[in-house]
């Protein structure tokens, strides 16, 4: 999920153009099954005992850019905390973004969310600074279906980070709107915008450390599941 510095991940735009194609091209079908092998790197089940809890993401969820994909903070989280974890992380996607293999955007994946599931915590929004005007209606969508799909679940959306490879000017914009959304369709809303996370040479994706300290922030803000 590379960046540049130019307020705009660059990522999320190739993502956008490509998926929004009729036939895939050899490179897309490359970035394609890069994407998928990036995705199952590490499990996704983290057994435990309780209703599941879910989080719902991009590569900052799954650890794409980690030696160990199992150390992203998502896996930290629900391991810390002795939960019934399903971590659902799948690169260079969004609430607007379909990702490499054009089919991935986060209401798209609704349906790996358990009808049982305690809490469902969504991370996401840096792969969606193309169309900042078009997040509010995708995630209002998406926190409607999932609160059909598991009537239980308490949901959870995470703010956007500081990061240096999105502008401020666009992270605030999307911030904005994920914090109006949750609001409106009562989810419980944590910003991220206080943290100063350690970020790797790629200008976006957390280090080891960030993770981790990632992992306990949110260890020490969510209460237990449904």
């Amino acid at each position: 999920m590379g960046r540049t510095r130019t307020g705009v991940v660059v990522l999320g735009l190739l993502l956008a153009v490509v998926s929004a194609c009729s036939s895939a091209s050899p490179k897309q079908s490359a970035l394609c099954e890069l994407m998928t092998a990036q995705a199952g790197s590490a499990p996704t089940a983290v057994p435990g005992p309780g209703a599941p809890v879910v989080v719902l993401g991009d590569s900052w969820t799954s650890g794409a850019e980690l030696r160990d994909p199992a150390a992203s903070f998502a896996h930290l989280l629900v391991r810390a905390r002795g939960w019934n974890g399903l971590v659902e992380g799948w690169p260079g996607t969004g609430y607007l973004n379909a990702g490499a293999c054009g089919n991935q955007r986060f209401l798209d994946r609704v349906g790996a969310v358990p009808h049982d599931a305690g809490m469902v915590v969504i991370e996401g929004g840096l792969n969606d600074g193309a169309h900042p005007e078009q997040l509010p209606s995708a995630a209002h969508r998406l926190l409607v279906a999932l609160a059909e799909r598991a009537p239980r679940a308490r949901l959870v959306v995470m703010g956007i980070p500081t990061v240096p490879a999105m502008g401020p000017a666009v992270r605030s914009s999307l911030d904005t709107a994920l914090r109006q959304v949750a609001a409106q369709d009562h989810a419980q809303f944590v910003p991220l915008d206080g943290l100063s996370l350690p970020i790797g040479p790629d200008g976006i994706h957390p280090t080891d450390v960030g993770h981790a300290q990632l992992a306990g922030y949110l260890a020490s803000t969510l209460a237990p599941p449904n």
